[in-house]
């Protein structure tokens, strides 16, 4: 049985009730004791049901999970843990709040280490779920397009906008075809990175949708059983490999893509060193970016 002191250096319970306990404490303590993701998904989730129990009209600021998370590359786990990892409903309820209300809110160094850290996971995440969630395509429009009404500058946020692309690319190389809506989100922040100059970003993205494009308007074009076949042919396969190339060239900074030309590896290579702070370097290489 665990013993029910709070201070008690093995216990993982939440102390009890007449000890307020707050998720920016919650978090702290967790971080400190190096506990496991899922022990702090469990933690949470208990203290989110006693929160609510207590005070059903009580509303829930998940904002000190994101806050200051580069400083402990553990606290970004506790993140993936909580919006992806542990969603089994397929809302994706705290995703889409981190993107419409939280991200914007934070430091740009959390919100480009949030965004980093997404890109490099990109393994782990259902985009194909995302994408066929339409609270997700809308609330993720929003945000794009309050990035575009907000003070960018090139100098300043070109790792940010770039990162931004990158997880656009991901959710497009997991659909076969987005909603309209969420295209024309794309089409306008492309426009955007157009008229601001980010042209790394701008070409980086921009190739990726042409591609993309293509692809599906062949896809619409070949309805039919001709359709089922070009999907399982070689051709539409080359098709995905391009796309997959595109990313995995902007994940190893490698030239193997012919259409792509100097002036963008330049870009590229120049926005992924992403910093010359020495303690954003130690954060990336605590998050083993490549």
């Amino acid at each position: 049985m665990m013993h029910p002191h709070p201070h008690h250096r093995h216990s993982i319970s939440i102390p009890s009730a007449e000890i307020e306990l707050t998720l920016d404490n919650l978090v702290s303590i967790s971080l400190r004791k190096n506990f496991h993701p899922l022990t702090f998904s469990k933690l949470f989730k208990e203290f989110k049901h006693k929160l609510f129990t207590n005070n059903p009209e009580h509303g829930f600021d998940m904002t000190p999970l994101y806050h200051n998370c580069n400083a402990n590359p553990l606290q970004l786990k506790y993140i993936y843990e909580i919006l992806i990892k542990s969603e089994l409903n397929n809302d994706f309820e705290e995703l889409i709040k981190l993107f419409t209300v939280h991200l914007l809110r934070l430091s740009k160094t959390d919100q480009v280490v949030i965004l980093i850290y997404f890109n490099q996971i990109y393994s782990e995440i259902p985009w194909s779920r995302l994408v066929e969630n339409e609270k997700f395509l809308a609330g993720f429009s929003k945000y794009l397009k309050v990035v575009t009404l907000a003070n960018i500058s090139l100098d300043v946020d070109s790792k940010y906008i770039f990162m931004i692309c990158k997880f656009i690319a991901h959710l497009l190389s997991n659909s076969t075809k987005v909603d309209d809506t969420f295209n024309e989100s794309i089409l306008e922040f492309l426009e955007f990175l157009k008229v601001k100059e980010f042209d790394a970003s701008y070409e980086f993205l921009n190739s990726f949708y042409a591609n993309y494009s293509f692809s599906t308007v062949k896809n619409d074009y070949q309805l039919s059983t001709n359709l089922q076949k070009d999907m399982q042919g070689p051709q539409n396969n080359t098709k995905i490999l391009k796309l997959k190339k595109i990313l995995w060239l902007s994940q190893q900074v490698t030239v193997d893509f012919a259409p792509m030309n100097e002036k963008f590896i330049k870009g590229l290579k120049s926005l992924l060193n992403l910093s010359t702070h020495p303690k954003d370097k130690t954060n990336l290489a605590a998050l083993h970016i490549k």
